[in-house]
């Protein structure tokens, strides 16, 4: 090891006895002394590359050759120190750079090899990894053909949680799980029964009768009972075979219960199976509701061009503290339209949207109110007075689509309501306001 840290000797030596001979057989003694001085070939090609102790070396070996030369150009030690110090620089430069590049390329080492440690033990890590992830699949393998040997397959329930997945509604997805489970339980009669306070519903299938006594006994602490664990507990008929929690809300339960299955399918195997794809359904009902709701507070809805309900409300309360403290007007225009025949409404509400969307800026606000049937629209800078020019203007368009019937009457009714916002009113207490002074206008 003491030899490898003076190996960098077998550079040095040749390269100064070379720097040395050319110093006084090619040059002629002024070379070395130069600017700049060929000497710095020994402490940038030698220090960096072997650290700290090869650059004081080496920076030290450029010093002494500098005075050397130095001395045997007449200059001598005393005048140097006392009446020339800066010639003296140049040698304490070499001293100063060689230790500072040794120490750079030292620690460049360094990290190097803590770099190099690093990837090694991450791929150690790897390797490991690896290891267990060939064991879990040699596992997963053998547990599938467990499962294969039972009737079921994990790659049958990956296609039946697939079948599941792909409802678009929930009565997509009732009817779906109901297939489902006649197909794996091979059972006569399937029922899919909603539970809500004491009130029994078949909602999806068919039962012989009213809801069975073990379907009402499922909830979050026994999510599938069988007839033969409920016969261990009650004398009560169960009613059905199977019974299997979907869904447990705090309002309602959802279960389902199977009745008429063979005797040689009423295994464990057929339970825990039953009760993982109603547990599945129950996760996909829950989506779709999510995915409703989210979709009823998004800020806007791409097919109509309006924003939602909560987005409006939210702005209207942005708008009116922006109102009150910049002391600008702000106003509200609900409209809704009415048929004299209920199945046009859907048509006139869509037409009067267009409409309202012909007049307004692009700054202002427009949502539909499915409760109150009736859109809002949001005029920031805008008093009662322009709220009124903005209506007149709603009408007008409507009046140029000449919706009338075959006697030339109007087939439309219009209501309508104007409110300032005057930082008076917060929250619902606008929106209330604001409907319950609808106008109607009959149309002749």
């Amino acid at each position: 090891m003491k030899l490898q840290r003076w190996a960098f000797l077998r550079e040095l030596i040749p390269l100064a006895v070379l720097l040395m001979v050319l110093e006084y057989s090619v040059v002629g003694g002024r070379l070395l002394t130069g600017e700049p001085s060929p000497l710095w070939l020994l402490v940038l090609l030698i220090a960096p590359r072997r650290g700290s102790l090869a650059g004081f070396v080496c920076g030290l070996a450029a010093a002494a050759i500098y005075l050397w030369c130095m001395s045997e150009q007449g200059h001598l030690w005393q005048d140097m120190l006392h009446r020339q110090p800066s010639l003296l620089i140049e040698p304490g430069l070499f001293l100063l750079f060689g230790v500072y590049l040794g120490a750079l390329g030292e620690s460049q080492t360094r990290r190097m090899e803590h770099f190099r440690d690093k990837a090694l033990s991450l791929a150690a890590q790897l390797d490991s990894c690896e290891i267990q992830r060939t064991e879990l699949e040699r596992s997963r393998i053998a547990m599938e053909k467990r499962i294969a040997g039972q009737g079921a397959t994990l790659l049958t329930l990956h296609d039946s949680f697939k079948r599941l997945g792909r409802a678009t509604s929930e009565e997509d997805l009732l009817r779906a799980l109901e297939s489902l489970l006649r197909e794996e339980s091979r059972a006569e009669s399937c029922g899919i029964w909603r539970i809500s306070q004491g009130d029994h519903r078949l909602v999806c299938g068919r039962s012989g009768g009213d809801v069975p006594a073990i379907a009402v006994a499922v909830g979050k602490n026994h999510k599938v009972l069988s007839a033969a664990d409920w016969s261990r507990k009650s004398d009560v008929p169960p009613g059905a075979d199977l019974a299997a929690l979907v869904r447990d809300a705090e309002s309602e339960r959802l279960v389902v219960a199977l009745a008429g299955c063979p005797f040689v399918r009423l295994t464990r195997d057929l339970a825990l199976r039953i009760g993982l794809l109603a547990e599945q359904a129950g996760l996909v009902l829950e989506a779709l509701r999510n995915r409703e709701i989210l979709r009823r507070q998004a800020a806007l809805d791409t097919e109509s061009g309006l924003v939602s309900e909560t987005y409006l409300r939210r702005r209207v309360n942005e708008e009116t503290a922006l109102a009150v403290r910049h002391k600008t007007p702000l106003s509200l225009l609900a409209c809704s339209i009415t048929g004299h025949r209920e199945k046009t409404r859907s048509r006139l509400e869509t037409a009067l949207s267009c409409s309202i969307r012909a007049c307004i800026r692009f700054s202002d606000g427009l949502a539909w109110f499915r409760n109150e049937r009736a859109f809002v629209i949001v005029l920031p800078q805008c008093d009662e007075r322009g709220a009124a020019i903005v209506l007149k203007k709603i009408e007008s368009n409507l009046e140029m689509l000449e919706l009338r019937d075959a006697r030339n009457q109007a087939v439309y009714e219009l209501a309508w309501s104007i409110h300032a916002c005057d930082g008076t009113l917060k929250g619902d207490a606008v929106f209330a306001r604001l409907f319950a002074d609808m106008r109607r206008e009959a149309r002749a």
